[in-house]
């Protein structure tokens, strides 16, 4: 949702309408909110309309890894603003689904899971029994 409100919004408003750290300050601070033991957050109905102030990158960031963890933070936040900022760049030539939403959010959680700050699903072949 969050992805596609983002899309939406670059290809009605163009590449600056929305800085590319400020989508993913708002994609981490739902993972970060998500990842700890609390009642059922409540999201906001529009991310980026002026009135959603998320955490800040690294902050987020910082309360998905495991304290023991030392990780470069900042290269982790430019990884991932660059996935959006090419994304950014597509959606804004008009089409909120080139690239698909699903691509680009895959692309980002591929950045987190290899440095293990979120969980990898298991594989379709992993078997449902186990």
């Amino acid at each position: 949702m969050l992805l596609r409100e983002a899309a939406a919004t670059f290809s009605r408003s163009g590449e600056v309408s929305i800085l590319p750290s400020t989508v993913i300050a708002a994609l981490l601070g739902v993972l970060a909110r998500h990842s700890t033991p609390c009642p059922r957050p409540r999201w906001p109905a529009r991310f980026f309309d002026g009135t959603h102030q998320p955490a800040t990158i690294s902050d987020s960031l910082q309360r998905l890894g495991a304290p023991s963890v030392m990780l470069d933070w900042d290269e982790i936040e430019t990884a991932l603003t660059r996935v959006i900022a090419v994304a950014a760049s597509d959606w804004a030539e008009g089409d909120p689904e080139r690239p698909e939403t699903r691509v680009v959010l895959r692309e980002l959680f591929e950045i987190l899971w290899v440095r293990r700050l979120i969980p990898h699903p298991p594989s379709k072949q992993y078997p449902r029994g186990a």
